[in-house]
């Protein structure tokens, strides 16, 4: 086994020091010696070792603001950030804006402000609240991913905005590519949200008629036009998150949902 050398820091600034130390010899020899060095000589002897520089750290933050805020008074779970409020508490609601100057970032900014703005400019005019907002956003590498979700009050269901895009093209990513970035395919996520549709049905004490509704939503749950309609991200440890519907036997109909997948940003 050959095991290949690595310069750390301490090895790269004793070599400096080392190179330092030699030029300060030369410089303190006598007037002879020094004639005696040829003209190439003198040239190494000067030479320096210039500093190296390292790009600045980027953040989610340099990609992403918070759009318009707002504090509410809000019962319910949050399926991004795993808060859980109750209607005495206050939480706070909040839709983005991204910040890349870009043709599918403009886009995914109008669709927020053509969402949420009357959202937001009707907690400033009415004491009731129908819902609420926020989102979480992570960059990996170069993939910036923003995630929004929106929470119903009258029913605990949630809608999901997702975008995933390479800040350095300014490219909103495919399905297939944040895939690829994982180190898999499509099909092998989808696979795991199959997995947790059955789960959900299967986790039910339902029985009767009902287990003949239950029946029906879990064939329409699992049609390819419902699974087409989920949306991939990376979250801020890096695991690829999916968001999806599902159809149930009762309230909303078709609940979103959050799905933390077994695949990691490579």
């Amino acid at each position: 086994m050959k095991i290949k050398p690595i310069l750390t820091a301490a090895c790269a600034a004793a070599l400096v020091f080392s190179a330092a130390a030699c030029q300060t010899q030369t410089v303190s020899s006598s007037k002879a010696d020094t004639s005696e060095l040829s003209a190439a000589d003198t040239t190494v002897a000067q030479t320096t070792v210039e500093p190296t520089t390292t790009a600045p750290e980027r953040h989610a933050e340099d990609y992403v603001i918070t759009a318009k805020e707002y504090q509410i008074d809000y019962s319910g779970a949050f399926l991004l950030t795993g808060e859980e409020s109750r209607s005495s508490e206050t939480a706070t609601a909040r839709f983005p804006q991204l910040l890349q100057n870009a043709p599918d970032a403009d886009a995914m900014n109008a669709e927020l402000h053509e969402r949420f703005d009357r959202t937001f400019d009707e907690y400033n005019n009415s004491t009731y609240v129908s819902g609420r907002t926020d989102y979480v956003a992570s960059l990996n590498n170069r993939i910036l991913s923003l995630a929004v979700e929106s929470r119903s009050v009258d029913t605990p269901n949630s809608d999901f905005w997702v975008y995933t895009a390479d800040v350095d093209t300014g490219k909103r990513l495919t399905r297939d590519e944040i895939a690829a970035i994982a180190g898999t395919t499509t099909q092998d996520v989808l696979n795991e949200v199959i997995d947790d549709i059955n789960a959900r049905c299967d986790n039910t004490t339902f029985s009767g008629d009902m287990l003949e509704q239950l029946d029906k939503v879990r064939i329409r749950s699992l049609e390819q036009e419902n699974l087409d309609k989920a949306e991939f991200f990376f979250d801020s440890d890096g695991v690829l998150n999916v968001t999806y519907g599902y159809y149930w036997v009762a309230g909303a109909e078709r609940y979103g949902a959050l799905l933390k997948t077994s695949f990691v940003c490579q």
